[in-house]
């Protein structure tokens, strides 16, 4: 194929192309992408997404050309494309490894349904310890997802229900739901000479989780404090 001009490179940003097709959950379980000018072979991997795109190409600043192309998604490993790449590597005008999934994609309680697969590995998922990994060692849902054998819905659902029940009172630790806690009443008890760790003790969760929540909540009973005194 003869190309006048230069191809615009699609870049880290190419998942965006699934989003203008309205596809987030093909763009969640990409681990790779393709831009071909032929497709010979469908690439291995147990999900693939492809369509094809119309690239202009530019020379002088000015559009000269278009050339139509294929964008393939695939959540094949890098060594399980070493021999479809290399059988088709004349066709490859570019390749764009996803590090990781952009925010626009990320699935919602809405997004998730009752049919969804939750893989084995996400039961063994210690709260405590994901939420560590998340918002401290700030490691990505999908290298999570890889080390607990999972899919990156099974491994962001659980955080997210866990910032969800944690919001509202109803906190867990190590897969345990504890009583639900009222912000009102956990400020009179402190008033009353309890500890973090005796609340904790009582609400049958860690010292961490009833730290957080007060100070989440805190702000409240000042609130419902300054509003009883204005009916005063």
């Amino acid at each position: 194929m003869e190309i006048k001009g230069k191809i615009k490179s699609f870049g880290t940003n190419v998942l965006g192309q699934w989003r203008n097709h309205g596809n987030h959950t093909a763009a969640r379980n990409i681990n790779t992408v393709y831009a071909l000018f032929k497709l010979k072979q469908w690439p291995p991997g147990a999900f693939v997404s492809a369509f094809f795109v119309k690239r202009p190409t530019y020379k002088g600043g000015r559009t000269v050309d278009v050339i139509p192309m294929i964008l393939i998604g695939t959540s094949a490993t890098a060594e399980q494309l070493k021999d479809w790449e290399a059988d088709n590597k004349q066709y490859i005008f570019e390749t764009i490894p996803i590090d990781e999934v952009p925010s626009w994609c990320k699935p919602t309680d809405v997004d998730r349904k009752p049919g969804d697969k939750v893989m084995p590995g996400t039961y063994a998922i210690k709260i405590d310890e994901l939420v560590y990994e998340v918002e401290t060692l700030k490691i990505p849902f999908k290298e999570l997802a890889k080390k607990y054998n999972c899919t990156y819905t099974n491994v962001y659902a659980k955080y997210s229900r866990y910032k969800k029940r944690l919001a509202e009172g109803l906190l867990h630790t190590d897969n345990k739901r504890s009583l639900p806690m009222n912000i009102h009443t956990i400020q009179d008890q402190m008033n009353n000479g309890m500890s973090y760790q005796e609340l904790a003790v009582k609400y049958e969760t860690s010292y961490q989780n009833v730290y957080n929540y007060y100070k989440r909540h805190k702000h409240k009973v000042g609130a419902w404090q300054t509003r009883l005194f204005v009916l005063v």
